[in-house]
């Protein structure tokens, strides 16, 4: 996987090349860019994908050590157990990684999300929302929500579907994000 070297430490990505329209995956907590496999599989042949691992728990770079780190039942079918123990080993075997994640949590400010709703309302860009239906993580509501605050926000749910919708119906986010795309370009 290539490496990238930013001011906060170096971070890992994947990066599928081509000439298409350039598709950013980004994951949550505990999980690294392999949480996108199946969409990047389907995706890569016309479009460049990008899927850094982010310093949330499962990278395996620590970022420097002064570096404040603070954010600006998940399926419903099982997860590869080499794919968890890729995302957790880390995070349990890495006394780096485990100060990462701690600082990475401690610094999250109440305010945090408030403020980037009234960021989000400034996007004056097409914006898609991509939400499982049956998730248990965060509600349902959230992601009209979500989609409400943007400008041009399009919500798209997806059926029978928990929090990791790549894992559960990986086609089906491909499927949007190529519908997405092609009339956005």
């Amino acid at each position: 996987m290539p490496e990238i070297q930013l001011t906060a430490g170096t971070v890992a990505y994947e990066d599928t090349g081509g000439p298409g329209p350039v598709v950013v995956l980004l994951h949550g907590l505990v999980h690294d860019a392999t949480v996108w496999r199946k969409v990047v599989a389907d995706l890569r042949a016309d479009h460049r994908v990008l899927a850094p691992t982010l310093p949330y728990g499962a990278h395996r770079i620590p970022m420097g050590p002064d570096v404040p780190l603070t954010p600006d039942s998940v399926a419903k079918r099982p997860v590869p157990d080499e794919i968890l123990d890729g995302w957790l080993r880390p995070l349990l075997t890495e006394p780096a990684i485990r100060a990462d994640f701690r600082r990475d949590n401690r610094g999250v400010r109440r305010t945090e999300l408030l403020e980037a709703v009234d960021g989000l309302r400034k996007f004056d860009k097409p914006a898609l929302v991509v939400w499982a239906t049956e998730d248990r993580m965060m509600p349902r509501a959230h992601g009209r929500r979500l989609a409400d605050v943007l400008p041009q926000g399009r919500l798209v749910e997806i059926e029978d579907s928990c929090t990791l919708i790549a894992e559960d119906r990986p086609e089906e986010p491909s499927a949007v994000l190529r519908g997405f795309i092609a009339e956005t370009r």
